[in-house]
């Protein structure tokens, strides 16, 4: 079989030009390089060779679905945490309102009250 298919491999900082030559040595095709891992195509056979011959590869990553994160071109300084949720509280979107359900004092009986996200 020949398919190609998409890995990638991280390795530590430094050794980017070592992994490199690795990949090569053993065939993988379509390098591209970048700050602590190395992105590269081939077959089955690439994908056992990388698995027993890369030595300064941390592991090795079949890459099933590629996402481009447009946060950090808006904001450096932010983070994306991915979960389950139907909104998505921040600036620039609808405000999150959630019921959360708090038990009452002595009644024992449970009160909704709505919390604005911010």
């Amino acid at each position: 079989m020949s398919n190609n298919i998409k890995l990638c491999c991280p390795c530590h900082f430094g050794l980017e030009s070592v992994l490199k030559y690795e990949i090569q040595k053993i065939g993988g095709t379509d390098l591209k390089v970048s700050d602590g891992k190395i992105s590269f195509t081939g077959d089955e056979n690439i994908l056992a060779r990388a698995n027993i011959c890369l030595s300064t590869a941390e592991r090795v990553l079949i890459e099933l679905i590629e996402f481009k994160a447009f946060v950090a071109e808006v904001d450096p300084d932010a983070f994306v945490t991915f979960v389950s949720a139907s909104m998505i509280n921040g600036e620039g979107f609808d405000p999150l309102v959630s019921k959360i359900s708090l038990p009452s004092l002595g009644e024992g009986k449970e009160e909704e009250v709505e919390k604005d996200g911010k």
